[in-house]
């Protein structure tokens, strides 16, 4: 028991009622609603699908606090680590609680239980992100003897404001700065035959900015590929993929992805760009986004926003956003902490976990 009238325990998807998944729901609404002012709610069916769809390698801990007279959700934990190849000392956590219950020390014993479990799974790097919509973040990583690791934004464009000229002008530059390479693109599943070439293609996402964060350069396998697709299918998620690719060789020169959820009909996500080192400076990553964002505008005409999150640090993306007419939507930081630290601090506070 935390306080008064509430307690904690772990919650299993897998075996969650329909009552606990609507708690759920509302949980992360009033979540959303803190960070992403203005957007619409998720309905229940997008909560059960986020919270039950997880890939076969993610291990997963959620543990609530909620009130023993009804099963309001009023804080929340959540640790999360990759069992592929690569960044096996890292996890991931997750912790949020509701705006009017925070100074009750509800973070704390969720914070012990997340480290706890961290720590048997022998990973010894806890990731955080934090926003400024809740100053209790920084404020507990200090306390914690967290590093910042990367500052970010998600920046945001209003499909309305893009410049179509602009965009046509970018694609026209490309084509003759670059009258040796193609567009293609990918829509859901890459394809069979080239997905060794693929993954290859996507490794160049290992050369975007990572400032201080202590983390490997990841390096998927097919396997690993196909089933994130597969969850994304379950997701109900569609993605395009627009490549470049060099023609007298065949070889994939750059990519960019979209992802859109049509329950979401107003909002496209930006995802990867990248090009490799030595396609560079010939204007292949305009190309691709101006041609993407074309598409975006034709065939989804409900959208509104096209949004996209970058590293501060990631000049040149962020040169080509600003032209694009992309703004800054929010900022983020990501923090890393050493669960032995993390795990004396709980100590410290002298919580029962």
């Amino acid at each position: 028991m935390t306080d008064v009238g509430l307690r904690t325990r772990k919650f299993d998807p897998r075996q969650a009622s329909s009552e606990e998944f609507a708690a759920m729901n509302v949980f992360d609404n009033r979540k959303l609603e803190e960070s992403r002012p203005g957007d619409p709610p998720d309905d229940l069916d997008d909560t059960v699908r986020n919270w039950t769809s997880p890939p076969v390698f993610e291990e997963r801990c959620i543990w609530i606090t909620e009130r023993a007279t009804d099963g309001c959700i009023v804080a929340r934990g959540t640790v999360t680590w990759w069992d592929i190849g690569q960044n096996r000392h890292l996890a991931d956590v997750d912790l949020y609680v509701l705006p009017e219950m925070r100074r009750r020390r509800l973070a704390t014993p969720l914070l012990g239980r997340i480290a706890a479990a961290a720590h048997t799974a022998g990973r010894h790097l806890l990731l955080f992100v934090t926003e400024p919509s809740v100053p209790a973040g920084p404020v507990l990583m200090e306390r914690v003897g967290a590093e910042e690791g990367l500052r970010a934004h998600t920046n945001q464009v209003n499909v309305s404001d893009v410049d179509a000229s602009l965009m046509r002008r970018w694609q026209e530059s490309a084509r003759e700065r670059a009258s040796d390479f193609d567009l293609g693109c990918w829509d859901g599943r890459y394809p069979e035959d080239d997905i060794d070439a693929i993954l290859e293609l996507m490794k160049v996402m290992n050369t975007a900015p990572r400032d201080d964060l202590d983390v490997e350069d990841f390096h998927l396998t097919v396997d690993e590929v196909r089933e994130l697709e597969r969850v994304g299918d379950l997701l109900q998620e569609e993605r395009w993929t627009m490549y470049a690719c060099h023609q007298p060789s065949g070889e994939f020169a750059g990519f960019t992805e979209v992802r859109y959820k049509p329950s979401h009909p107003h909002l496209v996500h930006q995802g990867d760009t990248g090009v490799l080192p030595k396609f560079r400076n010939r204007g292949l990553g305009r190309w691709m986004k101006a041609a993407m964002i074309e598409r975006v505008v034709r065939e989804r005409p409900g959208v509104r926003y096209v949004r996209m999150g970058n590293a501060d640090s990631n000049a040149a993306m962020h040169s080509i956003n600003r032209e694009m007419g992309f703004r800054p939507y929010k900022s983020w930081t990501i923090w890393q902490a050493e669960t032995s630290h993390v795990m004396d601090y709980v100590r410290s506070r002298e919580v029962t976990v």
